[in-house]
């Protein structure tokens, strides 16, 4: 099945919001949203098929959640993009976060995407994960609005070797997500 549009949020939009380590989350997620935006637009993707938080930098989350129930349809598909951190440095890995009710399509995207990030960073899958399972319980931008949404966490930035694998690898990173999307985006839908 594919997705009227992709709907990609860097989970923090600014620089000091979100999680710090090696590198800071809120610059980091701008980066590999506007990466992963002109990779699919390099393949072909219409610019009208991709709808990002670009220019909304310093955007509290409840005006991204408004902002995105003015306009999502319940086929668009939501990706979320955030780094994970932790207090124990030796945390590592990648996970995908889905709602609680999720559907099957949420979960076999974000079974994708976990095992590819894992496998080109060479880092562990901590898998698919509900919201109930983060640290919040509840996440807003899974269980505000009623399309496909997916939340990425990329890796640990507080662990040394998850972030030198993703700064090395960040272009095949970049890449191999970006094919994934393009499997699920209706690129035929364009206006």
């Amino acid at each position: 099945m594919t997705m009227a549009r992709l709907i990609l949020i860097s989970g923090h939009n600014s620089k000091g919001t979100g999680a710090k380590g090696y590198i800071d989350e809120g610059t980091e997620t701008i980066v590999l949203r506007d990466a992963i935006y002109n990779n699919l637009i390099n393949k072909g993707v219409p610019k009208d098929i991709i709808i990002t938080d670009k220019g909304r930098d310093n955007t509290v989350l409840s005006k991204i959640v408004t902002w995105i129930k003015s306009f999502f349809y319940k086929d668009d598909l939501c990706v979320d993009l955030h780094f994970n951190a932790s207090a124990n440095h030796s945390a590592n890995g990648c996970e995908v976060l889905i709602p609680n009710n999720h559907t099957a399509l949420e979960k076999e995207i974000a079974t994708k995407i976990s095992k590819e990030i894992a496998a080109t960073l060479s880092i562990k899958n901590r898998g698919v994960k509900t919201e109930k399972d983060s640290q919040h319980n509840s996440i807003a931008m899974l269980s505000s609005f009623d399309c496909v949404n997916i939340l990425l966490e990329i890796c640990f930035i507080t662990n040394k070797n998850d972030t030198l694998a993703y700064t090395k690898k960040f272009d095949e990173l970049v890449e191999n997500i970006s094919t994934i999307l393009y499997e699920y985006i209706d690129v035929s839908n364009a206006k």
